[in-house]
């Protein structure tokens, strides 16, 4: 059995402006560089066997401040990253909202994507091959994987049962602590976007 401590990365700058990011590469916010130490506050105290994150900059800089009082070294996993958004990318979410059949055709639809995006299933396929590997290297430890809302929603619909066409129904909040038991091909929900540790820091509206 291994415990995955599944981290959402914590806000950056392009989150507070209500931008698409998908594989572009923004830093931290000021809100999330604060959100990252008190993940990291967080999860001083456990006994760790690895520390993984996709290598864009808001999710290994989420990874580096856990890693900080741990003596390890955050592996970077390409894998992890969020969902390609093709043409979407740098764009503002509500211009993209405004546009309601393309919109409704994202939120519901896993086969569709945007002009040189990933679509759901081909997310949640990449997304998952890289967990499965992180679990078979680390049997009977903790780890800390930190990923980004695409991956984590799409893994939490298997968890819970759902097709990915309830992809948008779940909610993943930004410097999140979500905890899985994995064992074999089974998955037990621990917590699931706990958000205790950021009670302290002024809150933040964003979609993505």
């Amino acid at each position: 059995m291994v415990r995955l401590h599944l981290v959402r990365h914590c806000q950056s700058t392009w989150n507070s402006q209500g931008l698409i990011q998908g594989q572009q590469d923004p830093p931290l916010s000021v809100e999330g560089q604060a959100q990252a130490q008190a993940i990291g506050k967080r999860l001083h105290g456990e006994a760790l066997g690895g520390i993984y994150a996709s290598d864009l900059a808001r999710s290994y800089d989420t990874a580096q401040a856990i890693a900080k009082s741990h003596g390890l070294l955050v592996v970077r996993d390409s894998d992890l990253r969020e969902r390609a958004y093709g043409d979407w990318e740098g764009r503002r979410l509500v211009d993209l909202m405004a546009n309601t059949a393309d919109w409704e055709q994202h939120r519901h639809n896993p086969d569709w994507a945007p002009a040189g995006a990933e679509n759901g299933h081909e997310l949640f396929r990449r997304t998952q091959a890289a967990l499965r590997r992180i679990v078979h290297r680390h049997d009977g430890q903790t780890v800390v994987v930190v990923m980004h809302g695409g991956g984590l929603r799409t893994y939490f619909c298997q968890i819970f049962g759902l097709s990915l066409e309830h992809y948008w129904q779940i909610s993943v909040a930004h410097g999140s602590l979500s905890i899985v038991d994995w064992q074999d091909t089974d998955a037990t929900l621990i917590a699931w976007s706990d958000t205790f540790h950021l009670s302290s820091i002024p809150a933040v509206s964003t979609i993505y």
